[in-house]
Formats: C-alpha cells, sequence, structure tokens
C-alpha cells in the first residue's frame, strides 16, 4: 500500500491533493438569505423577537444569554483560578441561594394558582 502522507497529514513531494483548489464556497449567505426574508416579512421578524423577549421573561437564561450577546457583544471568557473562587464571600453565596428559592417558589405558587383558576 502505498502512502501519500507524511505523519502530519500533509502530501509527500511529488504528490498532490485530489482537491486542490478546498472545499467549494456557498454561492449565497445564509446570512444573506435570512436578512432578506426577514425584512420582505416583518411581521414574521416581529414575532420572532417577540417570542424571544418572552423566553428571556420567564427567565429562560438561553435568551438574556444570546440577547446580552447580540446587545453588547460576548463576553471573553475568562477561567477563574481556585484562590479567586474560594474569595467568594459565604453570605454571598447564601444570597444567590435565597434568590434562586425565592424564584423557584414564585413560579411555582404561579403555576398552583393557574391550575386553580383556568
Amino acid at each position: 500500500m502505498t502512502t501519500f502522507r507524511a505523519p502530519n497529514g500533509q502530501f509527500l513531494p511529488g504528490y498532490h491533493s485530489p482537491n486542490p483548489t478546498g472545499r467549494p464556497k456557498l454561492k449565497v449567505s445564509l446570512t444573506k438569505l435570512l436578512q432578506d426574508r426577514l425584512e420582505s416579512e416583518p411581521d414574521t421578524a416581529q414575532a420572532i423577537i417577540g417570542a424571544w423577549i418572552d423566553a428571556a421573561k420567564e427567565p429562560d437564561m438561553r435568551a438574556i444569554e444570546l440577547m446580552l450577546d447580540r446587545l453588547e457583544g460576548k463576553v471573553a471568557e475568562k477561567h477563574l483560578n481556585m484562590s479567586v473562587i474560594a474569595h467568594i464571600s459565604e453570605e454571598y453565596t447564601k444570597e444567590v441561594l435565597e434568590f434562586m428559592g425565592q424564584q423557584e417558589l414564585e413560579r411555582e405558587n404561579k403555576l398552583l394558582l393557574d391550575e386553580k383558576n383556568p
């Protein structure tokens, strides 16, 4: 069996790629197609934005994250080391957990009320 490639994956001298021009480019940009469609259907665009905002109000954290990324730009990812995490106060952690519990209770109460009063 003849080997045409070096261990690093490159073709050996004298052998050429069977696809020298690479992957063909898309003739039409998917982004451009989407923009054109939404511009021609403003009601659809409004419905999508409305659904996105409604999801963020739930609160759907992914919807909120996407919205903030679009409005403010993505936040650069920073890797925290354990010494930074160790400095987070226990009181702050308790406050966050209490808030999260409060949100969950409010959501459950709303669901119960909705079931009782259809």
